[in-house]
């Protein structure tokens, strides 16, 4: 049995243990666990806020498409457009920001990154965000 995922895995330094499990997928990997090294991580920063509800649900969308495709490369994503989504009617998103900035400052530049969706450099967070990172060395990617 092969697991179809392995390849990738590998190379961004997890491994499949392809040994037979009831838990397992049908193709016998029974889990993805580091080998030696954390499971890189990738950070998607972009506008969030937005004149409608309807402009606010491209945002969180766009966030979304991303951090699937970082998902599919290995990485554990961090979207925070998904984790606040819709909680809108709170006129201070200080709080969030504070959070998303505590998170960024766990980052590792050695291991992790930072995606940059496109129109960043209209959003304050976005841009707080950046700041932090680049101030980090964290290696960032931008749309």
């Amino acid at each position: 049995m092969k697991c179809t995922d392995c390849e990738n895995w590998e190379k961004s330094g997890w491994s499949c243990n392809v040994t037979w499990s009831l838990q397992g997928d049908p193709d016998g990997c029974t889990a993805y666990k580091p080998k030696t090294k954390a499971v890189p991580v990738c950070y998607i920063s972009g506008p969030y806020t937005a004149d409608t509800m309807n402009e606010v649900y491209e945002n969180i969308y766009k966030a979304r498409k991303r951090a699937l495709d970082y998902w599919a490369l290995g990485y554990g994503v961090i979207c925070p457009h998904m984790n606040t989504a819709f909680m809108d009617g709170n006129d201070d998103h200080y709080i969030w920001l504070q959070g998303d900035l505590a998170i960024i400052k766990r980052l590792n530049p050695e291991t992790d990154m930072m995606i940059m969706l496109k129109g960043w450099e209209n959003s304050k967070g976005a841009c707080q965000e950046e700041e932090l990172a680049r101030g980090m060395s964290l290696p960032i990617a931008y749309d």
